[in-house]
């Protein structure tokens, strides 16, 4: 994340990263679809903004991110899938998150801090469907759809 910080309450900035998305026990299927293929790499692009709540070295914090993503591999496969290296089934959508933390100052105008997150992704994919018709011929079509993941964490970030 590069920005601008406008005093205690106000950092703007704009980041750029990479979300590894696994699938997990808990939660099997998102909108009727098996969660691991909603697994992969994920690329970010987000606005980020974020305050200090006390004037201490050691402050409550607030972050905001909203942004969108791009899916770049399927699971288990290669990178390279589809064209242009993204897979054109699965496909990134909006993104957000927001954190609550402790920031901690050191005197070399470096902070640590750790916060409790919760993400959100959308993920946009195509669902084709194979039916047969009454003569026993095979035809299928193609439904966009989206899915919203959610995932509450933790984060550990380290700023200068």
């Amino acid at each position: 994340i590069n920005g601008y910080k406008f005093g205690r309450l106000g950092y703007l900035g704009i980041g750029l990263g990479v979300d590894i998305v696994k699938s997990s026990p808990f939660n099997e299927r998102v909108n009727n679809l098996d969660r691991t293929a909603l697994s992969g790499t994920y690329l970010p692009l987000f606005i980020y903004y974020s305050g200090d709540i006390l004037r201490s070295r050691i402050t409550p914090f607030y972050a905001l991110e909203a942004g969108v993503a791009m899916r770049v591999q399927e699971p288990g496969g290669n990178m390279f899938n589809g064209m242009n290296g993204f897979d054109r089934n699965m496909e990134g959508g909006m993104i957000g998150a927001v954190a609550f933390g402790l920031k901690f100052h050191t005197k070399r105008r470096v902070h640590f801090d750790l916060s409790a997150v919760a993400d959100f992704k959308n993920v946009n994919y195509r669902q084709t469907t194979t039916l047969t018709d009454v003569f026993g011929n095979p035809y299928s079509y193609s439904q966009r759809k989206t899915a919203m993941l959610l995932f509450p964490g933790i984060r550990f970030g380290i700023g200068f």
